[in-house]
């Protein structure tokens, strides 16, 4: 994981909370492998896909900002 990405959404996240965001999903292409690695490195976890008939080969990540 590029740990100089770390700070940037840390931050992001932090604003996500004050705003009063609950959830945060994402997505990203099955092949992007370091994006995913960062993501649950962020404590994002794989959820299935949204919506039920994307195309794309799209994983698809949920975070609980609780």
């Amino acid at each position: 994981v590029h740990t100089g990405a770390l700070p940037v959404c840390d931050a992001l996240l932090d604003g996500a909370r004050a705003r009063g965001y609950q959830t945060l999903r994402l997505g990203t292409l099955h092949d992007m492998t370091a994006a995913q690695s960062l993501y649950q490195s962020l404590g994002f976890t794989p959820i299935a896909r949204y919506p039920p008939d994307e195309l794309i080969d799209t994983r698809f990540f949920e975070l609980s900002l609780h």
